[in-house]
């Protein structure tokens, strides 16, 4: 079951909540399997669930370009080739690059992909925001842009500047934290942490003693990989 547990997350599929070791392993073989299912040439042309809104897109699947996913690979511990990457208009929200979007099939959750432009900034910004499902997007939405920016302060696509630029400096913290006690795998770390464990972890007197302290699977998962 480790083995499983340690893959799957690997993959950029990361426990929910108190969710069991026994769920997420059933989830994520079937999240691997339904993307499977999306061929190449499969159009989207369904629904997608975004923000808790659904909208239709019809659009053509394209191939994930290698540079983004061996980046997110390198930078944060996360294969997210088997992500599924479709092109198109995006109506009412032409005004950005792309979204991270939950895709169904056969009842099940698959995250995706939808650019205009599958470039490799765009796609690493909105996978972040997938890998990060397990995050608490709706009420923290300034705090999520900031990390799927890994910590830069911009403001495009995004109205309260104010929110955007402290938040940045929360996820600077934090990876700076990260850096000094567990080196290259600061990003595989950040890109695991909650804002209230991020602004704890900042805080913390000694962060890997505050790491070792964390016991949902998720953290478990972090655990296991940092030696604690």
């Amino acid at each position: 079951m480790l083995e499983t547990i340690m893959q799957l997350d690997s993959r950029g599929i990361v426990p929910f909540g108190n969710e069991s070791a026994e769920n997420y392993a059933r989830r994520g073989a079937a999240t691997l399997t339904g993307a499977m299912q999306l061929k190449v040439e499969y159009p989207l042309g369904q629904e997608a669930h975004i923000f808790g809104k659904t909208t239709m897109y019809n659009a053509k699947r394209v191939i994930m370009p290698p540079g983004a996913a061996a980046e997110m690979k390198e930078k944060f511990r996360a294969d997210i080739s088997w992500i599924p990457v479709f092109e198109a208009e995006l109506g009412f929200h032409s005004h950005i690059a792309g979204e991270a979007a939950d895709l169904y099939r056969n009842g099940q959750s698959i995250p995706a992909l939808i650019c205009c432009e599958a470039t490799k900034q765009t796609l690493l910004h909105e996978a972040m925001h997938a890998v990060r499902g397990f995050a608490d997007y709706a009420n923290n939405k300034a705090f999520e842009e900031a990390v799927a920016d890994e910590g830069r302060f911009t403001i495009q696509g995004f109205n309260a500047v104010f929110a955007r630029w402290r938040n940045a400096l929360i996820v600077r913290a934090a990876r700076k934290r990260l850096e000094d006690c567990t080196g290259e795998n600061a990003g595989f770390v950040l890109l695991r942490l909650t804002k209230p464990e991020m602004m704890a972890l900042t805080r913390a007197g000694n962060p890997v003693g505050y790491l070792r302290d964390l016991s949902c699977l998720r953290h478990r998962i972090i655990k296991e990989r940092l030696g604690l």
